[in-house]
């Protein structure tokens, strides 16, 4: 048995959450078994040089979900109940890599929510060629599908046509069993709150508008400009082709040079994702203006550095874990014909207020600085 629970703390992620993560993990891969003793609170902290109640809310997290128990003068033990064993999921997607670790935010998030919740389950897990997704073999029970494109409708069709279990996961699809945030409401909680600050010419950044997720940002930046009568103005809105995370970050901050350089600018902008928001503000920033006193910014997804940047990052939060985690004890449960389909449930989305967004200022004060900015 390894029980050594060492973390790699140089990752920008909340702490308990890495502990809760890494013994996730080390079940999952077999390292900590059923009936195993986890080491004492105070030495998983003084080995990784954190706090005694940073592992407790981890072990408390723990508890409530059945991976492990404590008993008094005894320890805490992995605890297992192994009631799905014979159950066999497959995870298949084109946007994640599924069975590794991801770097970003999202992904990061979404794979240690299944994780837990296959752990949870006890089910088996394998891993689908995307190419060859559509024939699946004979001992699968259920298949979860993470975050499909809008152009891979078919595929989920046909799946649905083989009568296989199948929850979609990440992304709100008519039609099909799925977990997902409310992509809209989070978009009109962002827009609603800039206009009650003040702000009436809003900017829009979205990622392709094959993503699903994309499409309903899309949709919902539209539907409350609208709502609120201000301008959709063409010039303000970008969409940022589909490419790796780095290009999006580059991508973005070129869109956002396009938005900055129009004679009429936004007071604010919204982009529709991590990289996006990353870009947007390298932008602004280059180009001269302050956050948020010229320009305010608020983007989706409450990703691990956005409350450490300078300013801190106003943002709408979903709760990506729980998404991944639901999809899997969802999918079990209808397996079992303990869930009526269709199985459809929209996770809400929170508005976390940072220093990245203010009150408009006066256009007295920013026709001055616009001068002062010409001059030089």
């Amino acid at each position: 048995m390894n029980n050594n629970i060492k973390l790699d703390i140089k990752k920008p992620e909340p702490l308990y959450h890495m502990v809760k993560k890494k013994i996730v993990e080390m079940v999952r891969n077999g390292d900590l078994k059923d009936g195993d003793r986890l080491p004492p609170e105070e030495e998983i902290a003084k080995q990784n040089n954190i706090s005694r109640g940073t592992v407790r809310m981890a072990l408390e997290d723990l508890a409530r979900e059945g991976i492990i128990k404590s008993y008094p003068k005894r320890g805490t033990f992995i605890s297992l109940e192994k009631s799905n064993i014979f159950i066999k999921i497959a995870i298949l997607s084109l946007t994640i890599s599924v069975g590794r670790k991801e770097t970003d935010f999202y992904r990061n998030e979404l794979w240690g929510g299944i994780e837990e919740g296959v752990v949870k389950e006890g089910t088996g897990i394998t891993f689908l060629n995307h190419q060859k997704g559509i024939e699946f073999s004979k001992d699968i029970d259920g298949i979860l599908f993470l975050v499909p494109l809008r152009s891979e409708i078919e595929i989920l069709n046909k799946i649905k046509r083989k009568g296989i279990p199948l929850i979609v996961v990440g992304v709100q699809i008519d039609g099909f069993n799925y977990v997902s945030v409310d992509n809209e409401k989070g978009v009109e909680k962002a827009i609603s709150y800039l206009v009650k600050l003040g702000h009436k010419k809003i900017g829009g950044i979205f990622s392709s508008l094959d993503y699903f997720d994309s499409f309903y940002r899309y949709k919902g930046y539209l539907s409350t400009l609208k709502k609120f009568n201000l301008p959709i103005k063409k010039e303000w809105i970008k969409i940022v082709s589909e490419m790796d995370a780095e290009k999006w970050i580059e991508e973005s901050e070129k869109k956002t040079e396009e938005i900055l350089s129009e004679k009429d600018k936004p007071t604010a902008i919204f982009s529709a994702g991590e990289f996006l928001t990353l870009g947007a503000k390298k932008s602004i920033e280059k180009k001269g203006y302050k956050i948020p006193s010229d320009i305010s910014l608020i983007g989706f997804d409450d990703f691990y550095l956005a409350k450490y940047l300078e300013p801190p990052l106003t943002v709408i939060s979903q709760p990506v874990w729980e998404i991944g985690k639901i999809g899997v004890e969802k999918l079990v449960e209808i397996i079992n014909n303990r869930q009526t389909q269709p199985y459809q449930i929209l996770l809400q989305p929170d508005l976390i207020i940072r220093g990245s967004t203010s009150k408009v200022r006066k256009e007295v004060e920013k026709c001055s600085r616009e001068k002062r900015m010409a001059l030089h």
